[in-house]
């Protein structure tokens, strides 16, 4: 990950832990943008995190749309261990 989506990701869990999910999401956001320029996908957390600020935000298609992609991903990596 690199330092700018680094930065997002912080700023999204400070937002999330202080229950602003609209600005937490923001961020979260800014750092998928990042991370997909820079390697093509974002990173799981971010993408579980980006599922829960939607959720939290009452976002129902755009939550379950996240953890679809988070749950690709996470099952990828636990493919890729097991092999």
């Amino acid at each position: 990950m690199d330092g700018l989506s680094s930065v997002y990701n912080s700023l999204g869990n400070l937002f999330f832990e202080d229950e602003d999910y609209e600005l937490s999401l923001q961020n979260y956001l800014k750092a998928q943008k990042f991370q997909n320029e820079l390697s093509g996908h974002t990173n799981q957390w971010t993408l579980y995190m980006i599922y829960k600020n939607y959720k939290n935000l009452n976002q129902s298609l755009l939550a379950l749309e996240n953890i679809d992609k988070y749950l690709s991903v996470r099952d990828s990596l636990e493919s890729m261990k097991s092999n």
